[in-house]
């Protein structure tokens, strides 16, 4: 018997049946949360979704309206991957190759209005680029296509911790000899506001300044899985109560997920976030499946993540532009 074929129509966001969106969401295998009708809501001004026949499978389309009569989507502020989020009762995914699962995004995205004249969205890990390195491009008579990896590490935590530390780098090893050397103490009450505060007053110096719609994102997002005990703030301290590093936790499945982060320029030196995670690490070994960094593109910090005996899931940017009108 042949592959089904896929039906996949475009649905308003006032059409979506909520809970039957969310239970695909929540029973796809990757337990990612970036899908959840209430996330979207929260970080997209205007969002509808393509739905493959009867729930089996549905993919959020962020978008805004531009010139009165054509659709323009691009990735929310504070969200990392969307993508085709898969029914238990349909294992495409899984069971696809490459060029197959190229032809399920496809067909999902030919579904479409025509309105819809430029997309650039970040599609999960699960579908991989038909040339695994570089840039690759498709044409066609509706416009043409390009896509690229984008990174990211999840370390998995089945197992007990010395099975997991076991697979550090011996980098990390140093670093946390180095940091278990400084008397450093993990605080788990701040708020969100402590976490947004040194970020601003510490990374902004390293990196450059930020968009304030990025942060107050992030900010509402903190406060927003708290309230629904969805999300931690991690924190540590040196001597003298001096603040090091901060990170918050989105929880998710069996995933938990580094959503945000922050260190000072002591807390680098002594170390501060490699304990801090390996304290994760230590309480969620055997409790949760996986453990996501979120990834990096400066390579140094994703040789970080790395370093922590996590593996590379490269996850997909996807730009298309589309011929609006024959």
């Amino acid at each position: 018997m042949g592959r089904e074929v896929s039906s996949w129509r475009w649905v308003r966001r006032d059409d979506v049946d909520d809970d039957r969106w969310n239970r695909v969401v929540r029973s796809d295998e990757r337990s990612l949360p970036y899908g959840l009708t209430e996330v979207l809501d929260a970080r997209a001004k205007q969002w509808g979704g393509l739905v493959r026949n009867d729930y089996e499978a549905v993919c959020p389309i962020p978008y805004r309206r531009i010139a009165g009569c054509v659709n323009v989507s691009r990735m929310p502020l504070g969200l990392q991957q969307l993508g085709i989020f898969y029914a238990p009762s349909c294992r495409v995914i899984q069971e696809a190759n490459s060029v197959e699962a190229w032809s399920e995004l496809n067909a999902a995205l030919e579904a479409l209005p025509k309105s819809f004249v430029w997309i650039d969205l970040h599609f999960h890990e699960g579908l991989p680029l038909i040339k695994p390195e570089g840039l690759w491009w498709k044409s066609g008579p509706w416009g043409w296509m390009r896509c690229w990896n984008r990174q990211n590490a999840v370390l998995h935590l089945e197992n007990e911790y010395q099975l997991n530390f076991e697979g550090f780098s011996e980098q990390t090893r140093r670093n946390l000899k180095k940091a278990q050397s400084a008397q450093l103490g993990l605080f788990e009450h701040d708020s969100p506001e402590v976490l947004i505060q040194a970020f601003e007053q510490h990374q902004v110096k390293r990196y450059g300044a930020m968009p304030k719609d990025f942060l107050n994102s992030v900010r509402w997002q903190m406060h927003a899985l708290i309230h629904q005990r969805k999300g931690m703030v991690h924190t540590v301290y040196g001597p003298g109560n001096e603040f090091l590093a901060g990170a918050f936790w989105w929880f998710q499945g069996d995933r938990v997920v580094l959503y945000f982060s922050t260190a000072t320029e002591a807390g680098r030196e002594l170390q501060a976030m490699s304990y801090l995670i390996n304290e994760v690490v230590l309480q969620a070994s055997g409790t949760w499946r996986r453990l996501d960094f979120e990834g990096s593109q400066a390579p140094g910090l994703f040789r970080f993540y790395l370093g922590w005996g996590a593996q590379p899931k490269p996850y997909l940017r996807v730009q298309r532009f589309r011929i609006p009108f024959p």
